[in-house]
């Protein structure tokens, strides 16, 4: 098709402490999943904050005043599907959470899943085991 740009772009921000794993890493799994729920444009931003930074976004957007270990946002999902996963540097190195399972529990609410409900909850567990299994074993 004369004219279609297919955008892949994945945007990684480290604010205080480095990333635990390769940006390109990153950027493979975020690919990985997509494709697997055939999402084939997408500009996505992973960012690497302080639990500071956290409670700050989670209080002014969720109006949650406390911090937690991983936030999305969703900004757009017709012609581009745009959003951004926020991390929690404190989750991974003191509470010692792994990077992987929180960056693929960002992307699949991206996706739309959650788990307020049972059955949400059930369905992205499901979902977050088979990419962690996946995505492991590709290594």
């Amino acid at each position: 098709m004369k004219g279609l740009v297919i955008l892949k772009k994945v945007e990684i921000f480290e604010k205080k402490n480095k990333i635990p794993c390769s940006k390109k890493f990153i950027k493979e799994v975020i690919k990985t999943i997509l494709e697997k729920e055939e999402v084939s444009d997408y500009n996505i931003s992973i960012a690497y904050l302080t639990k500071e930074d956290l409670r700050e976004i989670n209080k002014k957007y969720r109006k949650i005043d406390r911090t937690t270990n991983v936030l999305s946002f969703l900004y757009e999902k017709n012609s581009t599907f745009f959003g951004e996963v926020i991390i929690s540097d404190y989750h991974i190195i003191v509470k010692n959470e792994d990077f992987l399972k929180l960056l693929i529990h960002g992307i699949l609410h991206l996706l739309g899943y959650d788990h307020k409900k049972k059955e949400e909850r059930k369905e992205m567990l499901k979902k977050e085991k088979f990419y962690y299994n996946l995505i492991k074993n590709e290594k």
